[in-house]
């Protein structure tokens, strides 16, 4: 299990500015809904939550739309992308400081049930993260392939025939 929203090759270069893929940082599923909190900040300066868009199966977020999003789940495998515009595009191979800052509740871990029909205090999955990464324009890998074990080889009859 990832401890980190990020990884090495998260950095992602993009005609919009750039792009960075995420991990999901815990053992299951989550539904979109859960994101509660993304913030990032390239090279020590936040950048402006109207500026960044979730892109997760071909569709975008805002941010501010991530809490409606309860029909839809972020599995293991995905990598979505936080695609941040800027006016100068990053370039293949720059290197750049990314920090994130993410907040996931936990949706089957409730603490506190709600009052008067609000919703319930979850436990959340905090990620604080800062990395130097380096821009690529190679895909996220898929964890399902990452874990695939290797075949064992047939095991050979030796003796008489």
């Amino acid at each position: 299990m990832p401890n980190g929203l990020l990884t090495d090759g998260s950095l992602r270069v993009h005609p919009e500015g750039v792009a960075v893929s995420l991990t999901l940082p815990w053992y299951r599923s989550l539904w979109l809904s859960s994101v509660t909190t993304l913030r990032v900040s390239l090279d020590g300066e936040a950048v402006d939550p109207a500026d960044v868009t979730f892109e997760l199966a071909g569709r975008r977020y805002t941010l501010d739309e991530l809490p409606e999003q309860s029909d839809t789940l972020w599995y293991l495998q995905e990598h979505p992308l936080l695609v941040v515009r800027r006016e100068v595009p990053v370039q293949l191979g720059e290197e750049h400081a990314v920090e994130i800052f993410g907040e996931l509740r936990l949706p089957y871990m409730q603490i506190a049930p709600g009052s008067d029909g609000g919703p319930g205090v979850y436990v959340p999955n905090i990620v604080r993260q800062t990395l130097t990464l380096t821009a690529t324009d190679r895909p996220a890998r898929s964890s399902r392939t990452s874990l695939r074990r290797p075949r064992r080889p047939k095991p050979t009859r030796s003796g008489s025939a």
